[in-house]
């Protein structure tokens, strides 16, 4: 049996998070489809009605979408090993929202929660900000400023490198094995133990 490597790496893929969470959207865009098919025959659409079923179908049949394509990835959600932290990428627009932080620039990996698991890290002061995170124009700022109302003792600069453990596990006790082992000298924070 093969040793297992002392960096810490997980990929993206089905598991009891995603998968019921695909087949929810799902179930949403075919029920809201069916809902909008049964108005047309009945000719009751209004413009009103058809824009709130069009946004929906989009939303949900999106989302589901984008759950799969994710979790079929096998991409590298997170690898924590001797040069870094890697955040992978969402996909489709994988390769141009990965980012790859060296330990020099970490101050912190902070584990929080915001409806799933997250993980993020917090970095010196005056680095510019990592690809996949939101810009700095205006709506940028405000909705980095309403996340971090949202969730307590979780600043912006770590919720815009934040990724969610959605097609993925967080495994705690592997991930504080790889921060020792490779940086003794970044801090390892949990704002949530359920995560």
């Amino acid at each position: 049996m093969a040793a297992e490597s002392p960096a810490y790496e997980v990929r993206y893929g089905w598991n009891r998070r995603s998968a019921p969470l695909a087949v929810a959207l799902i179930a949403c865009c075919a029920a809201l489809l069916l809902a909008l098919v049964v108005e047309l025959v009945e000719n009751q659409l209004s413009a009103g009605d058809a824009l709130a079923y069009l946004l929906g179908l989009v939303i949900s049949g999106g989302g589901g979408l984008f759950v799969a394509l994710q979790a079929r990835s096998r991409a590298v959600a997170l690898r924590v090993d001797e040069k870094g932290v890697l955040l992978g990428g969402i996909p489709p627009r994988y390769r141009s929202t990965t980012a790859f932080v060296p330990w020099s620039e970490i101050e912190a990996v902070v584990l929080y929660r915001y409806v799933y698991p997250y993980i993020g890290v917090r970095r010196h002061p005056g680095l510019p900000p990592l690809p996949g995170s939101l810009g700095t124009g205006r709506i940028s700022r405000c909705i980095s400023h309403i996340n971090t109302s949202l969730v307590d003792g979780v600043s912006a600069d770590v919720m815009q490198s934040g990724r969610a453990a959605v097609c993925w596990k967080l495994d705690k006790e592997r991930l504080a094995g790889a921060v020792a082992r490779y940086a003794p000298q970044v801090e390892l924070v949990d704002t949530d133990a359920s995560t």
